[in-house]
């Protein structure tokens, strides 16, 4: 036991100081300095959010929303040390706030808060501590100390998205109230983010919060039909003319490092989807880093593999006034379009959607006689229709050839040795038929 106590005054208490040393000294290197905690506009807020995780970016990207939008005093810190807790740069960091909302992926209902919020807590009572009796902590006043709010949000993996930051910000504010309606004026000051459940908050604000230039893609597929070699295909080859156009007009950073000019993110719809069920893709490509980071509720393309999707699913939810959409269907234009419900018809007409088919199994079937590899390559004929679609090539002055022997490198990467009894030249002429057929084969209602 003896050796235990030992720890806290031999090693427990001074590693803080190590870790502040190690972050200059790894600064001085490479000039990428860490601290701590990390403050985002917070020097002149009066409402900070605190959370751990990726949860910080989707915050500050609402940060930087509710500031321009609604002129809201407001900022992020993300906790970077969980243990030792660094009590001093928390109680610097949230003196003389007047709201802090920490919120957790978790909830303890038996404690008395969760663990962020209780080490939140503490710091700050601890601060309140030194102002009153001393002691080697940052000392705060009673009228420096905030008032807390607690939430839990992606509580069995939900989606964390922008209304909920948005909500968690107006509950705290008093402009909105739990779903319950009690609200922080009634002395409440804990709510659920995501969660259907009488202590939830959300906001009637929806935005994207995506980068300004940015372009949103939806995929509709069914489990075992390749979607997700099809949006990864579709993320390399992106990534590949990102590289490209990086290179065309170089710049650096301070290190000398190239930069980026093209930024992608790409992920399947969160769950255990199993073979026939329906499943889908995002892919978001933007001039700028992407920060925010749930399944997309506005779109701009939709690219739907799925000829039945009209039947279980709407596949026009989210899509903004005039996107497009490319359905798999090989019947005529005039055919296609009396398959699509009324009520969805209607709202194409509304909202200047433009529609699109492509035969994708028609052109699979020519491509391969497998048909495993025909699910498969239904699904990459809709890459081709999506830069026939999007504005993507001419907005980045990508050539033809250009675009072609990109699409041709990574269709050999991912199909080449699945290509059974072909030769090289038989090879390269049938994978460029089959994308040039993706794009060419679309014909718009």
């Amino acid at each position: 036991m003896n050796g235990c106590i030992a720890r806290r005054d031999n090693f427990s208490e001074p590693i803080l100081g190590m870790l502040e040393q190690c972050y200059e000294e790894f600064a001085q290197l490479t000039g990428r300095r860490y601290r701590l905690i990390s403050e985002y506009r917070t020097e002149d807020a009066d409402t900070v959010f605190v959370s751990l995780g990726c949860a910080a970016e989707n915050v500050e990207c609402a940060c930087d929303y509710l500031r321009e939008q609604r002129n809201a005093k407001v900022g992020s810190i993300h906790i970077n040390v969980i243990r030792p807790f660094p009590e001093a740069a928390v109680i610097n960091a949230l003196r003389g706030k007047k709201n802090v909302i920490v919120i957790e992926r978790t909830d303890e209902a038996l404690a008395g808060d969760n663990p962020l919020g209780r080490d939140i807590r503490t710091a700050l009572s601890k601060g309140l501590e030194s102002g009153k009796h001393g002691g080697d902590l940052p000392s705060l006043t009673d009228a420096e100390m905030p008032r807390i709010f607690r939430g839990s949000y992606g509580m069995g993996s939900r989606d964390f998205r922008p209304e909920h930051s948005l909500g968690a910000y107006e509950f705290a504010t008093g402009q909105t109230k739990r779903k319950d309606g009690r609200s922080a004026e009634d002395g409440e000051s804990y709510f659920t983010l995501g969660i259907d459940h009488p202590y939830s908050v959300i906001s009637k604000d929806t935005p994207s919060l995506l980068p300004n230039g940015a372009i949103a893609v939806r995929f509709h597929s069914i489990g075992g039909w390749g979607m997700i070699t099809t949006g990864k295909n579709l993320g390399e080859i992106v990534g590949k003319f990102g590289q490209i156009i990086s290179e065309r007009n170089p710049s650096y950073d301070d290190l000398g490092q190239l930069e980026d000019k093209l930024f992608i993110m790409a992920n399947p719809k969160y769950g255990s989807e199993k073979k026939g069920a329906p499943t889908n893709y995002f892919l978001t490509v933007a001039p700028e880093r992407i920060l925010v980071n749930c399944e997309l509720n506005h779109v701009d393309v939709v690219l739907c593999c799925d000829p039945k999707a009209f039947t279980h699913c709407n596949p026009l939810d989210g899509i903004n006034k005039g996107g497009s959409l490319v359905w798999e269907s090989s019947e005529t234009p005039e055919t296609a379009w009396q398959r699509i419900p009324a009520h969805h018809r209607a709202f194409i007409k509304e909202n200047n959607i433009r529609v699109f088919i492509l035969p994708g199994f028609e052109i699979a079937r020519d491509a391969t006689s497998r048909a495993d590899l025909q699910l498969r390559m239904q699904g990459n004929s809709f890459l081709g229709a999506f830069f026939r679609v999007s504005s993507f090539l001419k907005d980045h002055n990508i050539g033809e050839e250009e675009y072609h022997q990109i699409v041709h490198d990574q269709y050999e990467k991912k199909f080449g040795p699945l290509w059974q009894g072909r030769g090289g030249v038989e090879y390269e002429s049938d994978a460029r038929r089959f994308r040039a057929r993706g794009g060419n084969s679309i014909r718009r209602n």
